[in-house]
C-alpha cells in the first residue's frame, strides 16, 4: 500500500549569463549533464519527474528484537553473583533503549510520529509461543537504575589508549587468554536465565 510520488523543479540563475555577454557562448554546448554551464549553475536547469517520496496508505511499521539468548552468553568469570549483576545491568540498559521513543525527524519534510495504537511487546519462547508483555518506560527505568546500582557503575574517567596492549590483546597475548566459550563452560551461572524482577 505504498504510492510513489514524483516532483519537478527548475533552477533559474540570477542573470542570463550567455545573453548578457558574461560567459563565452561557445561554452553553451550539449544538453543536461553534458552542458558545462548547466552543471555549474549558469543556465536554466529543469529537473523533471525526480523522486518525491511516498505515501504509505498501509502505515509504517517498526520491529525490534532483543535476544535474551545472547544475554545468557555474558559472564563475569566464575562468579555467579557478579554474572547475574552484569546480565541484569545489560538487560536494563537494553530495555531502556528498547522502550524509548526514537527520533522522529528523518529528513526535511519527513517526520514519523507514533500512531494512537499502543506499542505491542511479545516474549517469544524458543518453541514459538508468544506471550504479550507490558513494558512501560517508567518501570523499565526503575529496573535499569536498580540493576546499575547493584552492578556498581563507576565514575567516568579518561584513559590513555595503549596501542601495544591493544595489539597484544588482538594477537591473544593479553592477560585474559580465556575465551568466552571456555569461561561459559566453567561458570555455573552460564545456564541461569536473567530475571526482570528486582
Amino acid at each position: 500500500d505504498v504510492k510513489r510520488l514524483t516532483r519537478s523543479a527548475v533552477y533559474l540563475p540570477p542573470v542570463s549569463y550567455v545573453e548578457d555577454g558574461l560567459v563565452d557562448p561557445s561554452l553553451d554546448a550539449g544538453k543536461g549533464k553534458d552542458n558545462a554551464l548547466s552543471v555549474q549553475g549558469f543556465k536554466h536547469n529543469p529537473a523533471s519527474a525526480a523522486h518525491g517520496g511516498v505515501i504509505a496508505d498501509g502505515g509504517v511499521r517498526r520491529d525490534a528484537t532483543f535476544s535474551l539468548a545472547a544475554l545468557r552468553l555474558l559472564s563475569a568469570g566464575n562468579d555467579p553473583d557478579k554474572t547475574l549483576a552484569l546480565r541484569r545491568y545489560i538487560l536494563g540498559l537494553s530495555l531502556v533503549a528498547f522502550t524509548s521513543n526514537a527520533a522522529t525527524y528523518l529528513r526535511q519534510g519527513c517526520n514519523l510520529v507514533p500512531s494512537e495504537k499502543p506499542r505491542e511487546f511479545n516474549l517469544v519462547h524458543s518453541d514459538g509461543i508468544r506471550e504479550p508483555q507490558s513494558l512501560k518506560p517508567t518501570d523499565v527505568l526503575k529496573f535499569a537504575t536498580a540493576a546499575a546500582k547493584a552492578f556498581g557503575v563507576g565514575e567516568g574517567r579518561e584513559v590513555t589508549f595503549d596501542s601495544k596492549l591493544a595489539q597484544a590483546d588482538i594477537k591473544g597475548e593479553g592477560d585474559t587468554k580465556q575465551t568466552r566459550k571456555k569461561a561459559a563452560k566453567k561458570s555455573p551461572a552460564a545456564t541461569e536465565t536473567p530475571e526482570l524482577s528486582e
